[in-house]
C-alpha cells in the first residue's frame, strides 16, 4: 500500500473532496433514503454510505471516464448512471447474482429520470471484457475460497490500463491477494483509506492503476 501523501501527489484533485462532499451527498440523499429505507434493497452493513457514493461521483467528475464498468451492481450503479446522464459516458454493470442485478435495474427504472446503464448477465462478463475497454472499474464483487481474487486476476488481464477502485480493502486477505496480482502485472495500489473510510470505520477503497 502507498501512504496517503503519495496518493495525493499522484492524484492531487483528491484534496478537494472534503470541500465538495456534502454538496454531492445532497444530490443523492433522496435516492439513498428510497434505496435504503422505503425499498429496503440493502442494509448499512452491505451498502455503501453516502460519503462513498459522493466519492464515486467526485472521482468520475475529475477523471472523466468514457466507459465505466461497475463490478457489483447496487447503489454504485445509481451513482454512475447519474454521472453518465450529464457526461459522455457509457456504464456497464454486472453481478454474480441475477436477483441483485434485477433489483438495481428496477430501482433505476422506478426512481431515476433516465438510464444509461447496460446490464450484463454474469455469464457474458468475460466475453464482454475482451471487446470493451473501460476507463474506470469499480470492483465490489464477493466470492468465497478465492473466487473474488480469481475474478480480479482475470479482469486485470483483460483490462490492464483501467483505473480501478477496490472496495472492502479493510480485509487483509484482499489486500494481500490484490497486491500480489498487481505486482505481477507491474501495477501499484494507492491507499485511499483516509479519504474514503466510511461510518463503520472498517471499509476503505484503494486505487490500482498501471505504472506510468
Amino acid at each position: 500500500m502507498i501512504e496517503i501523501n503519495k496518493t495525493l501527489r499522484k492524484f492531487p484533485f483528491l484534496t478537494k473532496f472534503n470541500n465538495e462532499q456534502k454538496k454531492i451527498e445532497n444530490i443523492f440523499s433522496e435516492l439513498y433514503d428510497l434505496y435504503m429505507h422505503k425499498e429496503k434493497i440493502s442494509t448499512p452493513k452491505m451498502s455503501m454510505f453516502l460519503k462513498t457514493a459522493a466519492f464515486l461521483y467526485f472521482l468520475s467528475k475529475n477523471i472523466s471516464p468514457q466507459v465505466i464498468f461497475d463490478m457489483g451492481s447496487g447503489f454504485s450503479t445509481i451513482v454512475f448512471n447519474a454521472y453518465a446522464l450529464k457526461h459522455d459516458c457509457k456504464v456497464y454493470t454486472t453481478d454474480t447474482s441475477d436477483e441483485w442485478l434485477f433489483k438495481t435495474k428496477k430501482f433505476i427504472d422506478d426512481y431515476c429520470e433516465k438510464t444509461k446503464v447496460k446490464y450484463v448477465n454474469w455469464n457474458n462478463v468475460f466475453d464482454l471484457l475482451k471487446t470493451i475497454k473501460s476507463d474506470l472499474i469499480f470492483y465490489d464483487i464477493y466470492g468465497k475460497d478465492g473466487t473474488r481474487e480469481k475474478i480480479y486476476q482475470t479482469l486485470v488481464a483483460n483490462q490492464p490500463k483501467s483505473l480501478y477502485l477496490l472496495d472492502d480493502m479493510h480485509r487483509t486477505n484482499y489486500v494481500q491477494e490484490f497486491t500480489r496480482i498487481d505486482e505481477l502485472n507491474n501495477r501499484i495500489i494507492y491507499s485511499l483509506e483516509d479519504i474514503t473510510i466510511d461510518e463503520t470505520g472498517k471499509r476503505f477503497m484503494a486505487i490500482s492503476t498501471a505504472f506510468q
